[in-house]
């Protein structure tokens, strides 16, 4: 999981936001892929992550990956996004179509309501977002914290303590720790908790903060009609064992707004791409062969 530091690099957006950013460089005529991480992943780590939620609007942050794309003289690129990744890959689809040749999500999430789903899915963004202890409680509690995120059995542990409002706080405060699942190495774990703890997870819960404060509703009203049907190809990554980012749910919305649609079932948890790399790799790989293909 460790990136090579010599490759970091750091941009000022035209409306003032620090970026790090790593790249990774191949041949000149090489493809570009551009990866949007999730919560909690990082490139790097949070150190820069601003507090303010309003700087947090999808339609804003799009803007600032465009510029780095121009910093890095990419005229084109295929977004590639995890979890919350997969919003502003989303919305680098509708507001800058014209630099993208493709789009792909893994693991994307879309809200479900627990008479949909059997079972309430989105507890915990009331403990990242309201409870003002949440950033202290979740440093004290480190090792619960880590466990609950990355458990051997996600199915269990993600909808008794994960996803009920008030299971979270709980769960940390209780010190248990979840068995660690096998995909999992040490090294792994210790480049997420030194990247994560460096300055806390304040300013990432802004991705939580926008949703509940009704900030990302509004800002997505102002996306044109035109704007949101995409009309390049898309490769969805469904993770059957993902009981937060439920892929049905995801799954619906893409084929009434993704006509280029293709489906890759895993039979994994929300983690897939450290789950099971060599799998997932390949199945991208696939699908972007046969994108620029199609594009020659």
């Amino acid at each position: 999981m460790a990136m090579d530091p010599t490759s970091l690099k750091q941009l000022k957006t035209r409306r003032g936001i620090n970026y790090s950013y790593f790249v990774s460089t191949g041949q000149p005529s090489s493809l570009t892929l551009l990866l949007l991480h999730g919560f909690p992943s990082t490139a790097y780590d949070w150190h820069l992550q601003p507090l303010d939620p309003l700087l947090y609007k999808q339609s804003e942050m799009s803007k600032d990956i465009i510029d780095i794309l121009d910093a890095e003289d990419v005229e084109k690129a295929i977004a590639i996004g995890h979890d919350w990744g997969c919003a502003l890959v989303s919305r680098l689809a509708n507001y800058f179509p014209e630099r993208f040749l493709a789009f792909a999500f893994l693991a994307a999430a879309l809200a479900g309501t627990k008479q949909v789903l059997g079972y309430e899915a989105y507890g915990y963004w009331e403990f990242f977002v309201r409870d003002e202890e949440a950033d202290r409680i979740i440093k004290d509690h480190w090792e619960s914290f880590f466990s609950l995120l990355y458990p051997s059995d996600p199915g269990s542990i993600w909808r008794t303590h994960l996803c009920p409002r008030g299971g979270i706080k709980a769960y940390l405060l209780s010190g248990d720790i979840a068995p660690s699942p096998s995909y999992l190495t040490e090294t792994d774990k210790n480049a997420i908790s030194t990247a994560v703890l460096t300055s806390g997870l304040k300013g990432a819960f802004n991705w939580y903060r926008i949703m509940l404060d009704g900030i990302a509703d509004s800002d997505d009203k102002q996306i044109p009609e035109s704007r949101r049907t995409i009309t390049q190809p898309v490769f969805f990554g469904a993770a059957k064992r993902d009981y937060v980012c439920v892929p049905a749910l995801a799954l619906a919305r893409m084929k009434e707004f993704c006509p280029d649609l293709t489906v890759k079932e895993f039979d994994l948890g929300h983690w897939v791409q450290l789950e099971a790399p060599d799998e997932v790799n390949c199945e991208l790989a696939a699908w972007i062969q046969g994108v620029t293909k199609a594009k020659l």
